[in-house]
């Protein structure tokens, strides 16, 4: 049977519980402070690329030689980004979303897009999408609607986060190719010869 506790033992505990909830709020404080400040940082990011993408624009429109002679290239509205431009993208949309929990990022309402240019041409499109899949080690996917087409492919899964590669075709569909027309008597299966034929004799 267990002894009853001293009321200094009771005391004891109920401090204790009295110490840890103030500490968890004042966590919960200071996680709600560096949250917004991560929100507003983000804002703040957001707000200098899209100034610096338009200055950059203004700039290469009304003196394009001094913006080559300056940045060391033409400015590209649609150039294709690095690899280091997309990841620390990725990375900056993964801090945004981490500071925007009222933001919700299930089901098919937010996607991530890294668009670049793959080709002009549906055969230019295609072949850029199959060295993806290559690298996925997946089969792409062609899918035609009306008047134009998708060509797809899955790639790895990362808990609920999925790397998915698109590209979008102009058509025509291509026509499927037609079967081999079967002329009157041919024989398509070469098991059903075999099976017609008559057994061999052998001699003794």
């Amino acid at each position: 049977m267990r002894s009853k506790p001293s009321q200094q033992t009771l005391q004891s505990f109920a401090a204790a519980i009295r110490e840890l909830e103030q500490q968890t709020t004042a966590a919960a404080k200071e996680r709600d402070r560096k949250l917004a400040e991560a929100r507003k940082s983000v804002q703040v990011m957001a707000q200098h690329a899209a100034q610096v993408r338009d200055l950059r624009e203004i700039l290469s429109e009304i003196a394009p030689q001094f913006y080559k002679e300056t940045f060391g290239h033409a400015f590209d509205l649609n150039a294709d980004p690095t690899r280091d431009e997309v990841l620390r993208g990725l990375r900056d949309a993964a801090a945004y979303l981490e500071a925007t929990p009222q933001l919700p990022i299930h089901g098919e309402l937010i996607s991530l897009d890294v668009p670049a240019p793959y080709g002009s041409t549906d055969v230019e499109r295609r072949a850029a999408l199959d060295d993806i899949a290559k690298v996925f080690d997946a089969k792409p996917d062609e899918t035609w609607y009306a008047t134009s087409g998708s060509y797809s492919v899955c790639g790895p899964e990362f808990g609920p986060v999925r790397i998915y590669a698109s590209v979008s075709l102009k058509g025509p569909k291509p026509e499927p190719e037609p079967e081999p027309a079967v002329e009157s008597g041919e024989c398509l299966d070469e098991r059903m010869v075999a099976d017609d034929a008559p057994e061999a004799v052998s001699a003794e």
